[in-house]
């Protein structure tokens, strides 16, 4: 007699269960329509903004054409080219823009290219912030992107207050999620437009937050270099002060963002901005750059790995003395192959350099011919060659079945070529329980008393 309500009891809750189950079928059958729907709407939407406003700017490129504004016309053809504008109109524009013969403008047709192009520009601003409103319900990655692409397309072209809140919105809702280097790349995107004073000071403090204390992944404004960042915790643009950099190169695994990482970690409390640039001179084997450069660059890059290392370092240094308020000379090291544009600086540009310590570094090459090139003074800064007793590479180095001279005859070939060109402050530490290290604790401890000020660039190493 138990036995019928039991079974009765269990098919009730099977039928509740199946009903249940359904709904969330049904929920989540209406949540994909929903979010089909949305991005439909909006690709429909992108579309019909971007042929628009491409053909606006067409337009405006055939009026300034016409009137022989030749730089009026590049900067409207150009926007017409960034928006999508067919690739054969787009090519008869490039044509006609090759053959036309500038010509001197009276006023009233620069008034009148004046008031067009803001027309243009308030026009195309409109349709591009109903594409990003619209575009706030998609998910798709791609999508997200080039939304973010549009924000600041329509900042550039007319750039309302309430635009640029759209911006502080965004930033705020990656520090939210934690998304540092998000927050930090649309900061710095938005400081890069000039945007209106009570904006710009807004901008600087979220892309000084995302960037204390923590590894940034950021790109050179005049030159493809990737580089990784840690600026101090006390770091701030505002202060009345030079700060301290250390460019960290890593070896031939190319772990750039670990290197940066353990430098951080290094430096503790240390006033120093760390670097770690993403070279190519430290490695043959670049099959992982692509995460961050594109095929081009690789390819550009690989052709003459070094002397690619060596414009960007260059550019490097002057951008860290605009942007970050760093002291005009670097301290340098170079970790294994990463030692091959760390002696590289050291011997071709010692002018931008407070200190170097190249460590378990490779070196294969001769500078002698630069004996004479550089004042003494600016080869008298400390340069702390670390070596490890227990380097398993010490003796020699195996590479594609060859056989290479190891650390120690490198280190020695370094240490000589030093000392015939004059360098004065040179200390070679062979550290007896080390092996094949970047030896991060060592580096930072040679260059504290010169970064805190304790030791002046020409005072002699301990």
């Amino acid at each position: 007699m138990l036995l019928q309500p039991i079974c009765g009891i269990l098919t009730y809750e099977a039928v509740v269960e199946e009903e249940g189950m359904r709904k969330l079928l049904r929920t989540g059958l209406v949540f994909l329509l929903v979010c089909a729907a949305a991005a439909e709407q909006f690709e429909r939407i992108e579309r019909h903004a971007l042929k628009t406003s491409a053909a606006e700017f067409e337009r405006l490129t055939k009026w300034a054409l016409g009137k022989g504004l030749k730089n009026k016309a590049q900067w409207a053809l150009k926007w017409a080219e960034r928006l999508g504008l067919e690739a054969k109109r787009l090519a008869r524009l490039q044509e006609s823009l090759k053959n036309l013969q500038a010509v001197q403008s009276d006023e009233k047709t620069l008034k009148d290219w004046g008031r067009k192009r803001r027309v243009v520009c308030r026009g195309v601003a409109r349709r591009l912030e109903r594409v990003y409103k619209a575009g706030r319900k998609v998910s798709k990655p791609d999508a997200l992107k080039r939304l973010d692409g549009y924000l600041f397309w329509m900042l550039e072209l007319d750039g309302t207050k309430r635009r640029w809140r759209y911006l502080v919105k965004e930033i705020r809702a990656a520090l939210g999620v934690k998304a540092y280097e998000r927050a930090a790349e649309l900061a710095e995107r938005g400081l890069a437009l000039e945007p209106p004073k009570d904006m710009r000071r807004k901008l600087e403090d979220f892309a000084d937050t995302a960037k204390r204390d923590r590894v940034i992944l950021e790109k050179l404004p005049n030159h493809p270099l990737r580089y990784y960042i840690a600026l101090p915790r006390n770091w701030s643009r505002h202060a009345e002060r030079r700060w301290a950099v250390l460019v960290a190169i890593d070896g031939a695994g190319s772990g750039f963002q670990g290197r940066a990482f353990a430098y951080k970690k290094a430096r503790k409390n240390l006033p120093l901005i760390v670097v770690a640039p993403c070279t190519f001179s430290n490695t043959n084997s670049w099959r992982k750059y692509t995460k961050w450069y594109d095929a081009q660059t690789i390819k550009e890059a690989t052709k003459d790995p070094l002397g690619w290392d060596e414009k960007a370092l260059l550019a490097l240094v002057a951008h860290l003395t605009k942007r970050y308020n760093a002291e005009d000379k670097v301290y340098i090291t170079g970790f294994s192959g990463g030692g091959m544009a760390c002696y590289m600086m050291i011997f071709k540009h010692p002018n931008l350099l407070a200190g170097a310590a190249p460590a378990c570094a490779n070196f294969y090459r001769n500078y002698l011919h630069l004996r004479g090139r550089f004042k003494p003074d600016d080869l008298n800064f400390p340069i702390h060659i670390i070596t490890g007793a227990k380097d398993a590479y010490a003796k020699q180095i195996k590479r594609k079945g060859a056989a290479l001279p190891g650390i120690d005859i490198q280190t020695e070939n370094a240490l000589r070529q030093l000392r015939a060109l004059g360098y004065p402050n040179i200390k070679h530490t062979r550290y007896p329980k080390m092996g094949h290290s970047a030896a991060c604790n060592e580096v930072i401890e040679t260059f504290k008393p010169y970064i805190l000020g304790q030791k002046k660039r020409s005072d002699k190493l301990q």
